[in-house]
């Protein structure tokens, strides 16, 4: 099956590949190089985000070439990304990158809030 049509019929993409060599290129391609993990449920109340939205926490921020575009667009280590195109519903590094990639082209820019301090800060996300 299409992934796009998988996608627009409600599919989820379940695999978590974040430990997988081959997802660094994908990171770099979908979200400018930032290691991104699911807050758990715990770490969500505080911040009063729900269990089912998005709470995409940045562990790691690449810093050089393709890998460092989220940095360049103003993306911090441990900021919370609630909101990415529109999607606010929860997902894992795997779904977020595999959304990105479905959906957007190279050189795109793409709408993003992320938590930061408390205040919601809207960003840019480039694609590569």
């Amino acid at each position: 099956m299409d992934m796009s049509v998988a996608l627009a019929e409600g599919w989820r993409l379940k695999s978590n590949i974040s430990s997988r060599v081959g997802t660094w290129p994908m990171r770099a391609m979908a979200s400018g190089g930032m290691v991104l993990i699911d807050l758990t449920d715990a770490e969500r109340e505080p911040l009063k985000i729900a269990r089912d939205s998005m709470a995409l926490k940045v562990k790691y921020l690449g810093e050089y070439n393709i890998h460092g575009a989220a940095k360049r667009a103003g993306f911090l280590k441990d900021d919370v990304l609630v909101a990415v195109d529109g999607i606010t519903r929860r997902l894992t590094e795997g779904e977020f990158i595999g959304q990105m990639l479905v959906k957007h082209a190279q050189k795109e820019q793409v709408k993003a809030t992320v938590l930061r301090g408390g205040n919601r800060v809207e960003l840019v996300l480039p694609m590569q």
